[in-house]
């Protein structure tokens, strides 16, 4: 896919990377342990940064990009394995109140680089899906999310700017 873009597109605006990052290369999720997960994204993360140098991109996370797949854990410190390695990869895309979002609940809003008036949002939506069977004891997580987004498209209709809304779900 990442040699695609680049033929099609060398230099676009930015780049939206939609979730499970981990699926490179094809494998199962049963295969997806904490240190392949890591290392997978990581890998990845450094192809995409040679091969759009310039290029801004705004990931998100899918269901399977922690372990075990689809078992997001409501609490995000169980997470902070993963947060807190994602923040250090993506610190080259991402301003540093995106990074503490992303190390606090894998998601986060960024104005997109070089493009005025243009915000990008981009959901954890692992906290909202039904395939989160943790979820359906504890909403806890999802709904600070949601109230978050809300203060951040406020935020965002006082500023003026308008915004793309980025995750793995719909």
């Amino acid at each position: 896919a990442i040699e695609s873009m680049k033929a099609i597109n060398p230099d676009p605006d930015f780049i939206l990377l939609s979730g499970d990052i981990v699926h490179y290369p094809g494998r199962n999720s049963s295969d997806l342990g904490r240190d392949v997960i890591l290392e997978t994204i990581s890998e990845v993360t450094a192809w995409l940064i040679e091969q759009f140098p310039t290029v801004p991109i705004y990931p998100a996370l899918g269901n399977h990009d922690n372990h075990p797949s689809n078992n997001w854990p409501v609490d995000p410190e169980r997470s902070a394995w993963l947060y807190g390695a994602l923040a250090n990869m993506w610190a080259p895309w991402l301003p540093s109140s995106a990074l503490e979002t992303v190390r606090a609940g894998g998601f986060y809003s960024s104005d997109i680089k070089d493009i005025p008036n243009l915000r990008v949002i981009t959901l954890n939506t692992n906290y909202l899906t039904v395939y989160n069977t943790a979820i359906s004891w504890n909403t806890t997580i999802a709904e600070s999310q949601l109230e978050w987004v809300q203060r951040e498209l406020q935020q965002a209709h006082k500023d003026g700017v308008k915004v793309i809304m980025n995750g793995h779900h719909p």
